[in-house]
């Protein structure tokens, strides 16, 4: 249960994203896939993100930003729902402002608008090293600036949520932040999710271009399992990661 909202939420069919990192990840994702119907849940796995695997493999469709678009103006009558969910998405639209005006219109009277965002505050994977995790952190964002060709300006507000959903015309604005920590020892899935998602999805040849020598190094031995120093089985390791829930609610007659 989430703060704002007195009701649990019931998710009858669950859906996994397989997109953008499938080709580091499949065995991973295909595996929670069947962990997850073992335990009786109606899973859909559910390519997204990336126009790279679309243009592969001749899959529409072939630009998902336009997908997004054309599901976004769907034409959806105003005062249709009680309650939109929209999880790490609004970060990544050109126009955030446009998008929660439009959802704001499709909500019922006392309907509220749930956005969902993790990387508010900086993650903490190298407690040890505070240096080497800003230049890696740094590297990170720079890859995909340059990779979309986003300025830093247009990247300075994709934290301002709370300020949106104001701006959009919700009466009542609140916020939530959740702290996600892992520790060592990790749990196997723990472990899966660093190394295929972070080192090998998010990291890996991605940073190498912005990082010193000495730096990438060093990050290379720290997220190799067969290294001597690989990060996971030090027995300081500590990850903090955070989510932040924004729940904007509208009191129409």
């Amino acid at each position: 249960m989430v703060g704002g909202l007195s009701q649990m939420l019931t998710l009858e069919k669950f859906s996994i994203g397989v997109g953008d990192r499938f080709a580091h990840q499949a065995k991973a994702q295909l595996r929670a896939c069947q962990l997850i119907a073992a335990d009786g849940a109606d899973v859909v796995p559910v390519w997204n993100k990336s126009n790279r695997e679309h243009t592969f493999i001749g899959s529409e469709p072939a630009s998902v930003r336009e997908a997004a678009s054309v599901a976004v103006s769907m034409p959806f009558a105003p005062d249709t729902f009680d309650l939109i969910w929209c999880s790490n998405t609004i970060n990544h639209l050109i126009n955030p402002l446009e998008t929660v005006s439009h959802f704001k219109a499709l909500l019922r009277a006392n309907g509220r608008l749930v956005i969902g965002q993790s990387g508010f505050l900086p993650e903490m994977f190298f407690a040890w090293d505070a240096r080497l995790e800003r230049e890696v952190m740094l590297a990170n964002r720079r890859y995909y600036r340059d990779k979309y060709g986003l300025s830093e300006q247009s990247m300075s507000n994709y934290r301002s949520w709370f300020g949106l959903l104001r701006e959009a015309g919700f009466t009542q604005v609140t916020a939530k932040t959740i702290t996600i920590e892992r520790t060592m020892p990790l749990t196997h899935n723990d472990e899966v999710y660093f190394i295929e998602c972070v080192f090998n999805g998010y990291w890996a040849h991605r940073v190498k271009p912005y990082l010193s020598q000495e730096d990438w190094q060093e990050l290379q031995d720290l997220c190799d399992p067969q290294s001597p120093k690989f990060c996971l089985k030090r027995r300081d390791f500590h990850h903090i990661q955070t989510y932040t829930i924004v729940i904007g609610s509208i009191v129409r007659q």
